[in-house]
């Protein structure tokens, strides 16, 4: 039986009618004061599992959906706490969308064509990279056609948090109980999660829609539990299969698609939901290689980490961003290229560079270009995979990547997601302390044997102090948003090799881009394309205009204020260190 009935309140929210009512929740259509239509979400906090709290106790779900703001994500409203019969409860409410779930179009309808279904899945990654790029990401864990809704106007929605977690929380053992496994990526079984989970489910969604079916699918209701799970595990072991089925629209290309989408290796995967969008336009190329692993001892790392050659011109490559320039060129770049001047002046060379700032500005090219400045070779890591190997049991893999970064001296190491490895606050996990340690060890001292660490965040703030202190990564470098002629130059080469019309004014959009962020312009010229595709027209400086309007900047000002509250007080450390650090030669 509900606790409300209709016409009676919820702090404030009449009840409409009684949705649904599930083991710990019960969700409503209210309206608020003005009598527009909400979606009421009421949790018993006694019947949450600790996987729905963070480690102060609040639902996660309400701390994830705070201040979301996209198209295809349904607007917050509020939430609060309330006590009705003796019971704590909270409740979030948002914006109420008048539509039918995926699911309920395929059980009326049949498949969704091809090109429908694609654009269904644009639409769903849009809003995954909107959530991915968030200064803490975060990994929405339940993409299925029941979370996704279609309005009459079809207007795309992802909808339901209440599995979603913090990219920087720890393993969360769910419950399986009210979840579709089929849409669950390989690690999420095991309880992991990540942006590429999520972008499986999103493979799974798009078959889904096709071929109304599931990949890999079987009666699970045959197996117990653990034993069911364990048969997925296998099955996902086989090559995926296309349904015999004739439909329009699916050829090759898609097949590979799919292919890469649901693949069981992370790596082999798309990595961002950038990545997924460009294939899904048909400007991604879907070959798909071999899985060539470079063994370690004890451990295994996908693929050549090394760039032996340079790929770009250094800076050349940047447009724009000249006081990052000067900076790095000054602190890091003139010390690296010329070895012998600084010790001619006594000046200690750096062992390492924190690059921090605001997502989706370019950290991580900032590194690969000052390697290529320094005349360096580079190296690529994310840490988020190591950890990955840490949590099987596989030791000393930062001490075997050096090892190997060793023979090819002088490089530059860039790790991305430092705060993954080295965060603050107490860590739960044996494998993060493990890899952690073994982290500063190799950090002290490494610029002896050639080797140069970039280490690259959105969040110094949850980055253990220890790391950057002198003689790790003392350098600390803010990459700011991206100034006009950044603006323009990724303008330029998202644009690059598309049908365009004559009238691409690339200032204009660098002006009306203002306070985008990379991924912006590219979500900007995507979308754009995208439209022009289904006309089979060229790209247009009014479609890309149109799309800009409607396009929100990622970084809002009250985050963007936040970050630059938190450059200003690295710096006035990091100006401190400077005066702290004796210049008495090499380490």
């Amino acid at each position: 039986m509900a606790n409300f009935k209709q016409g009676e309140k919820i702090d404030g929210f009449e009840v409409v009618n009684l949705l649904k009512k599930g083991s710990y929740a019960e969700s409503y259509q209210v309206q608020n004061g003005d009598g527009v239509p909400c979606f009421l979400k009421l949790m018993a906090l006694s019947k949450l599992q600790t996987y729905q709290l963070d480690d102060k106790g609040n639902n996660i779900e309400i701390e994830v959906c705070r201040g979301l703001d996209h198209p295809n994500l349904c607007s917050y409203v509020s939430d609060g706490a309330l006590i009705h019969k003796g019971q704590k409860y909270v409740y979030l409410v948002n914006l109420f969308e008048n539509a039918a779930t995926i699911g309920q179009y395929l059980e009326h309808n049949g498949p969704i064509p091809v090109e429908g279904a694609k654009l269904i899945a644009f639409n769903v990654l849009s809003a995954l990279k909107y959530l991915h790029e968030q200064p803490v990401p975060i990994i929405h864990n339940e993409v299925t056609v029941q979370n996704v809704l279609l309005s009459s106007k079809n207007e795309v929605k992802l909808i339901d948090f209440g599995n979603s977690r913090f990219l920087s929380q720890g393993v969360a053992r769910q419950s399986m109980d009210e979840q579709n496994v089929f849409y669950m990526a390989p690690e999420r079984l095991n309880g992991v999660f990540s942006v590429q989970s999520d972008l499986y489910s999103v493979g799974v969604l798009l078959y889904h829609m096709v071929f109304n079916q599931l990949p890999y699918y079987f009666d699970i209701s045959l197996f117990a539990n653990s034993f069911g799970i364990t048969a997925l595990q296998q099955a996902r072991e086989q090559p995926l299969k296309m349904p015999p089925i004739n439909v329009e629209g699916i050829d090759e290309d898609f097949a590979n698609l799919l292919r890469k989408a649901l693949s069981s290796d992370p790596e082999q995967r798309f990595q961002t939901a950038d990545d997924f969008i460009q294939a899904l336009s048909g400007s991604a190329d879907l070959q798909l290689e071999e899985h060539d692993e470079q063994v370690l001892e004890q451990g295994s790392v996908v693929g050549d980490l090394i760039d032996d050659e340079p790929q770009g011109n250094g800076f050349a490559d940047i447009a724009g961003m000249e006081d990052v320039k000067n900076v790095l060129t000054k602190k890091v770049i003139n010390l690296l290229k010329d070895p012998e001047k600084a010790q001619k002046y006594k000046l200690a060379l750096p062992n390492g560079l924190l690059l921090y700032g605001p997502p989706g500005c370019g950290k991580t090219i900032w590194a690969q270009r000052l390697a290529e400045e320094a005349q360096f070779k580079y190296m690529y890591m994310k840490l988020s995979d190591v950890l990955r190997i840490y949590m099987q049991g596989s030791h000393n893999v930062i001490t075997q990547l050096v090892e190997q970064a060793k023979q090819a001296a002088p490089i530059v190491i860039c790790f991305d997601e430092l705060e993954l490895i080295m965060p603050t606050k107490e860590r739960t996990f044996d494998y993060v302390i493990e890899a952690g340690n073994e982290f500063l060890d190799i950090v002290e001292g490494c610029i002896e044997d050639g080797i140069f660490i970039v280490a690259v965040t959105s969040r110094p703030d949850l980055v253990d102090g220890a790391v950057v202190a002198n003689g790790r990564l003392e350098q600390k470098v803010y990459i700011p948003m991206p100034d006009k002629g950044a603006r323009k130059s990724m303008f330029e080469v998202q644009l690059a090799d598309r049908p365009l019309a004559d009238d691409i004014d690339y200032d204009r959009l660098a002006e009306l881009a203002n306070n985008y962020v990379i991924n912006d312009i590219a979500f900007v010229v995507n979308d754009a394309a995208l439209k022009a595709s289904e006309t089979d027209a060229e790209i247009t400086q009014a479609l890309l205009e149109e799309t800009i309007a409607h396009k929100k900047p990622s970084m809002t000002a009250e985050i963007l204020k936040q970050y630059e509250a938190l450059r200003d007080i690295i710096e006035e450390k990091n100006e401190e260190d400077d005066n702290n650090r004796p210049h008495i030669g090499f380490r």
